[in-house]
């Protein structure tokens, strides 16, 4: 009896340790406008973009820390005299690999909106800032981004870990059990 609630039990720790809805994935991203040259690495949880770092230069900002803006949108701007901005942080591993909505990213207390725009069969792709204020061409509509790229990271994926656990703990089970068969 006490064997199979021992079984069970492995059973139900492989089940529930090897299923894994969660995908996190790690991407190296670079891109440049008229002004700007930004660098880094986005993570993602499938497609909602959970983290950036890197780095920004242009536009008098050298090197300049880049990090996820965490605020809700719509984003109001203080002092914006009511400007603005509706974004949804989502990103794709295809064309549009952004929204119109876009990515905003921080950098030296500045916003800065990664979207795209629909332009016939392809897309174009925009940086917009509030670094000149709320009225000039860098924010509305933003710079063209001239060139940029996008590699995955390989790592290891959420949950593969799980799995293996599961794995040894169901090979644990048959080593105790077949132990103390021999035992007996």
């Amino acid at each position: 009896m006490v064997r199979n609630s021992f079984k069970a039990l492995i059973l139900a720790a492989a089940l529930s340790f090897g299923i894994s809805g969660a995908h996190a994935a790690a991407y190296d991203f670079s891109f440049a406008t008229a002004d700007y040259s930004v660098s880094g690495e986005l993570t993602t949880s499938g497609n909602q973009v959970t983290n950036i770092t890197g780095s920004l230069t242009g536009n008098g900002l050298v090197n300049e820390a880049i990090s996820l803006f965490t605020g809700s949108s719509p984003y109001t701007y203080p002092g914006g005299g009511g400007a603005t901005d509706v974004f949804d942080q989502l990103f794709f591993t295809t064309q549009p690999f952004v929204t119109s909505l876009g990515v905003v990213f921080t950098a030296d207390a500045f916003l800065f909106t990664v979207y795209s725009h629909q332009n016939g069969s392809s897309f174009d792709y925009f940086l917009e800032s509030n670094q000149n204020g709320f009225r000039d061409p860098l924010f509305i509509p933003g710079e063209l981004i001239t060139s940029g790229t996008i590699t995955a990271v390989p790592g290891p994926t959420v949950g593969a870990g799980a799995s293996s656990f599961a794995l040894a703990a169901i090979f644990l089970g048959w080593l105790m059990r077949r132990r103390g068969q021999q035992l007996a």
